[in-house]
């Protein structure tokens, strides 16, 4: 008998970039479901009234103020912001009218709010945690500069990661897939207050 085709991709995946590729399509996935639920919360945003570039130590902390007794109120902790790329950009470049940064670069000093750390591309406001979503699209709403979260927001539900491979002995090709089950589920949409 003539041996039976199967299709292939065209540059076959090893069994790591199959995992990879998986492991960015549930990022992408929890993204997605992280800005539908940004935009869902968006009548209980908290505003500041001013373009980022104009925002002064008086403005952030009274941010900090706002995000803090929100989530008093809903009983939770604050466990961060989360900006977009412009936005993170901004806040780190803030400085006083003397030219000194609100965002140290290492330690506290007079006048310090927050601090960068540029080699893990994340900081501190305050109390808070603030981390640069690179991804970020239209899609949590307008003039939306990213959310405050608590990690109990949302939940991940996956299962592990499984290896296929088929083995053809008559051309010596190996076929291999990956595959997972996962759901992202909002249990406490209210833990997520955009900015």
């Amino acid at each position: 008998r003539a041996p039976s085709t199967r299709s292939r991709p065209a540059h076959p995946r090893s069994r790591g970039e199959n995992a990879v590729a998986a492991g960015r399509a549930a990022a992408d996935d929890f993204h997605q479901n992280f800005e539908s639920a940004v935009k869902a919360q968006a009548a209980n945003a908290i505003s500041i009234s001013k373009a980022v570039a104009s925002v002064k130590y008086g403005d952030l902390i009274g941010m900090l103020l706002d995000a803090n007794a929100t989530y008093q109120a809903l009983g939770y902790r604050c466990d961060g912001l989360i900006v977009d790329r412009a936005t993170w950009a901004a806040l780190m470049a803030l400085e006083t009218t003397q030219g000194v940064p609100l965002m140290a670069l290492s330690g506290h000093g007079q006048g310090v709010v927050g601090t960068i750390s540029s080699d893990a591309l994340a900081g501190t406001l305050g109390n808070l945690k603030v981390i640069p979503d690179l991804k970020a699209t239209s899609a949590r709403g307008d003039k939306i500069a990213g959310a405050f979260f608590n990690s109990e927001a949302l939940r991940v539900y996956t299962s592990g990661i499984a290896h296929l491979q088929d083995d053809n002995i008559l051309n010596l090709s190996r076929d291999m897939s990956v595959y997972y089950y996962t759901a992202v589920a909002a249990e406490r949409p209210q833990l997520i207050v955009p900015l």
